[in-house]
């Protein structure tokens, strides 16, 4: 019988999934009772047992020397007071979530349950988008469009288009799966079963598109391009999904938005200003050329970028330039290893399962964490209490899900 700190920490990952996209009270909160547990579970465990559900040395390095770097940055920071709060507050609370998501994921029933607290949780914000494109305001914070783009429950359709990008993927993996099987055996059953998971990703993609998020729209193509290399059967109907979508959305983002693709100004040339964001992104490359070792201190760039910026005087939009700003090249190159080392690692195990429907999902999940990757370089999405728990909670998952996969590869489940 699985321990009941097991059962606990499971109960507030899926928890926090499914408030995630509505409350940051609800996931600072299911975060708190998960780290609080989390203690509860090593102290009953004993040392042995502890070092043993931990991610493996590959890992679990590079996420330690980047959390001591995080600390460490106190020491020199340009406000010590605001990175001892960066560090207790979103540096330690993201690697007690990724160690949660990792050590939660061992199952394939569990596997199953959290996809479908995530893939439920994505439903009702979808709906939500569209309630709020049509009526005007969403059903839970009553927020209105931004100059008519839908947020639904979120701040801003940046982080909306962000948080789909992560759920359409595994909804259109779910529609092949269900396609494959209505073909085989033709049934009501699996026709209605393709109908409803069908229905599922117009919703996902309508709110997508709704967004009008260049940067997400980019983040899930790149996402797209991830998967065909996992998924080469389904290479052609990924890119008829992508052309569909451009049809109907690219008219829209210049009539609704009133900015082409590539420019601010509809009929411009290819300026590619993205908002500002050259010039946000040279601000923060003016603080690192004069902190570029050490960096300024976590959680400080709002603070620092005051004394070099003229107009915006807020985050650059681009996290790792915000990290290389706050945490120096060292802090950015511990991360940078992670995410080599986690990429390197789920990568392989995907391409060695012989499940070919299991692939699809590990896959599109995968895709999707490099979605989120890319985003992170047009956005603050790492930086988003929201995002950054979806981001670090989906790393672990990952993570563990090819654990579990391992195991049962090599007989041992």
């Amino acid at each position: 019988m699985t321990p009941l700190p097991d059962r606990i920490l499971f109960f507030l990952l899926c928890s926090l999934v499914f408030v995630l996209p509505v409350t940051n009270a609800g996931v600072e909160i299911a975060s708190a009772l998960g780290i609080i547990v989390l203690f509860w579970k090593w102290r009953a465990s004993g040392l042995l047992r502890w070092c043993e559900g931990l991610p493996s040395r590959r890992v679990f390095l590079p996420l330690m020397l980047l959390l001591a770097w995080s600390l460490l940055s106190v020491l020199w920071s340009q406000n010590q007071l605001s990175s001892l709060k960066g560090f207790v507050g979103k540096s330690l609370q993201s690697v007690f979530l990724f160690l949660i998501a990792y050590g939660s994921v061992t199952s394939l029933k569990r596997i199953r349950i959290l996809i479908t607290v995530l893939l439920v949780s994505a439903g009702i914000i979808g709906l939500d988008s569209l309630g709020q494109y049509f009526w005007g305001n969403d059903f839970f914070v009553q927020a209105s469009m931004s100059l008519g783009r839908v947020t639904a429950s979120f701040k801003h359709p940046n982080d909306l288009g962000t948080y789909l990008l992560v759920m359409i993927l595994p909804t259109l993996a779910l529609v092949f799966i269900e396609g494959e099987k209505f073909f085989k055996v033709r049934s009501f059953r699996r026709g209605f079963h393709l109908l409803g998971w069908s229905i599922f990703l117009g919703v996902l993609a309508a709110a997508m598109g709704l967004t009008y998020s260049r940067g997400a729209w980019i983040a899930t193509l790149a996402a797209f391009l991830v998967f065909m290399y996992f998924a080469c059967r389904l290479r052609l109907i990924l890119l008829a999904c992508g052309i569909v979508f451009g049809i109907i959305f690219l008219p829209l983002l210049a009539q609704d938005r009133q900015v082409s693709f590539f420019s601010d100004v509809i009929g411009a040339p290819y300026t590619l200003g993205g908002s500002g964001r050259l010039v946000f992104w040279n601000d923060a490359l003016r603080i690192i050329r004069d902190y570029p070792i050490l960096g300024t201190g976590l959680n400080t760039y709002t603070l620092v970028i005051k004394d070099y910026a003229d107009t915006w005087k807020a985050y650059p939009h681009n996290c790792y330039l915000q990290m290389a700003a706050e945490l120096g090249f060292v802090g950015l190159a511990f991360f940078l290893w992670l995410l080599g080392v986690v990429a390197l690692q789920v990568s392989r195990q995907i391409l060695s399962m012989p499940q070919q429907p299991l692939r699809w999902i590990g896959a599109a999940f995968f895709a999707s964490w490099w979605g989120v990757l890319v985003h992170s370089g047009l956005d603050t999405t790492l930086y988003s209490s929201k995002l950054a728990a979806l981001f670090w909670v989906l790393t672990g998952s990952l993570l563990g899900f090819c654990k579990l996969q391992e195991g049962c590869i090599d007989g041992k489940k």
